[in-house]
């Protein structure tokens, strides 16, 4: 039997992302931005965000909306796991100084 390979790419991540953004806010589509699809295991699509900060929102706030915008593009159900990787992008400041207020408002 064969495996089907499926695999999310830089430009099917910033596809889904400018889907994405009328449904989130500033900063959510920010967090998204400044992430990037490092690979696929199995069904679980693999996420590098610049920063804790990042990760950890992503996670709380946009893991089912981003889980369910992949498993259509893919046309698969997926799960997602995130990690973070400081050396992704150098604008990841950017999103940091995100106020919390903000956030907690959007």
């Amino acid at each position: 039997m064969s495996e089907i390979s499926l695999e999310v790419s830089t430009d099917d991540w910033s596809g889904l992302v400018a889907e994405l953004a009328p449904r989130l806010s500033r900063a959510e589509h920010t967090w998204l931005s400044l992430s990037r699809p490092i690979g696929m295991v199995a069904n679980t699509v693999l996420l590098a965000s610049p920063s804790d900060l990042v990760r950890e929102a992503i996670e709380r706030q946009l893991r089912d909306t981003v889980t369910d915008a992949l498993t259509e593009l893919l046309g698969t159900s997926v799960t997602l796991a995130i990690t973070t990787d400081p050396t992704l992008d150098t604008t990841a400041e950017a999103a940091e100084t995100v106020p919390v207020a903000a956030v907690a408002a959007d």
